[in-house]
């Protein structure tokens, strides 16, 4: 009667040791949902960095390209302001007025070509970093998704395994459990008949 106790007893260890089995299951199944979290976390920090350094460098170009526009204003204004001193000049300054507009307008030309070559020059690197950012986040999208996907092929993965665990875990516990209410019935029937 006292080994039979005994060996019930030793059967119920396998039955705890799964029961902590599917603790540390469920405690890995958290740890890896906060590190799936983070990950996602920080891609979108890479997100909204690169979409912020992007609007910073267009202000910038249409704050350098208003800047340019106020300049050949200034000068426009200033080859006018000199063509009515040449009107108001004497005739006999006629000629070297005449040269000295000539030589404001081609200027103001030369300026207006120099002008619009930067301002184009501009847009384009500004396109090129747009298109360049735009490709960076899209590739962040693209890394976000394959992370999210991965992330559930685990967490499901997980789920699957730790279902099949707790599923044999439930077979083994009735198994010990019917084994467990054998031995005590064979107990109880040793101990009637040594009465």
């Amino acid at each position: 009667m006292g080994n039979n106790k005994h060996t019930a007893e030793s059967k119920i260890d396998p039955l705890q040791q799964a029961l902590g089995e599917v603790r540390y299951l469920k405690g890995t199944v958290a740890a890896l949902r906060e590190e799936m979290e983070a990950i996602e976390a920080s891609t979108q920090d890479k997100v909204q960095e690169a979409v912020s350094q992007s609007a910073g460098e267009i202000r910038q170009l249409k704050e350098t390209i208003g800047a340019q526009r106020e300049q050949l204003e200034e000068l426009r204004i200033e080859h006018q302001r000199s063509m009515q001193k040449a009107a108001s000049a004497h005739n006999s300054e006629s000629g070297q007025l005449a040269e000295t507009a000539t030589a404001l307008r081609d200027r103001l030309e030369e300026l207006k070509i120099e002008m619009e070559a930067a301002v184009q020059a501009a847009i384009a690197k500004g396109n090129a970093e747009i298109s360049q950012y735009k490709a960076t986040i899209l590739s962040l999208r693209e890394e976000l998704d394959a992370l999210k996907i991965k992330k559930e092929e685990s967490v499901q993965r997980v789920r699957a395994e730790g279902n099949s665990e707790i599923v044999q875990l439930r077979e083994t516990a009735a198994a010990l459990r019917n084994e467990l209410e054998n031995a005590q019935s064979t107990s109880k029937a040793q101990s009637r008949n040594g009465k």
